[in-house]
């Protein structure tokens, strides 16, 4: 797990993203204290790695934005509604194109709105921790239990989305569930 909080890391993060073709993302904002959300980390997980974006650190995000709009990079994203708000909110970006995991789940017989942590305990049989869900995501400095509670939020996407992926192939729902998917978009 890598912390993105220096322009330096973020140019570096950016340039290795862009050769990636599907990434898992999701957000911790807080939104108790505000009308909005107040997006604080972006989590992204590749194929080798997972990323923490340090959204509160203050750096230009102009290169993140591009790559949360790229066509050639599918984001992976349980239940993304708020995700896509949280960014769209601070950087006016609509995030594109997407592969929700909890919609396409639906479609592949598990129950409707299934969380994350079901759907990992279901597909890979590993419990996730979900104590610190309703933590403040602003406090600074990040501590290592918040941080590992983050990544584990995309760590799974990708096995998920090719689990899926297997059994939408072999239905007739293929079809609906990217004609939804860009309607999320």
């Amino acid at each position: 797990m890598q912390i993105i909080d220096s322009q330096n890391k973020l140019d570096n993060f950016i340039l290795n993203l862009r050769s990636e073709s599907v990434i898992g993302l999701d957000t911790e904002f807080v939104r108790e204290r505000t009308y909005w959300p107040d997006l604080c980390l972006i989590q992204i997980a590749t194929k080798n790695d997972e990323f923490i974006v340090d959204i509160k650190s203050k750096l230009n995000f102009d290169s993140l934005w591009e790559i949360i709009q790229d066509p050639k990079i599918v984001k992976l994203i349980h239940s993304c509604k708020q995700d896509i708000e949280a960014i769209y909110y601070l950087s006016g970006k609509v995030v594109t194109p997407i592969f929700d995991t909890q919609m396409a789940a639906m479609f592949c017989g598990f129950t409707d709105s299934i969380s994350y942590a079901q759907l990992v305990k279901e597909i890979l049989e590993i419990d996730l921790d979900k104590d610190l869900q309703y933590s403040d995501w602003s406090e600074r400095p990040l501590n290592k239990k918040k941080c590992e509670y983050a990544i584990n939020d995309v760590k799974y996407l990708r096995t998920i989305y090719l689990h899926l992926q297997k059994k939408l192939s072999a239905s007739e729902k293929k079809n609906w569930v990217y004609e939804e998917m860009k309607i999320l978009s």
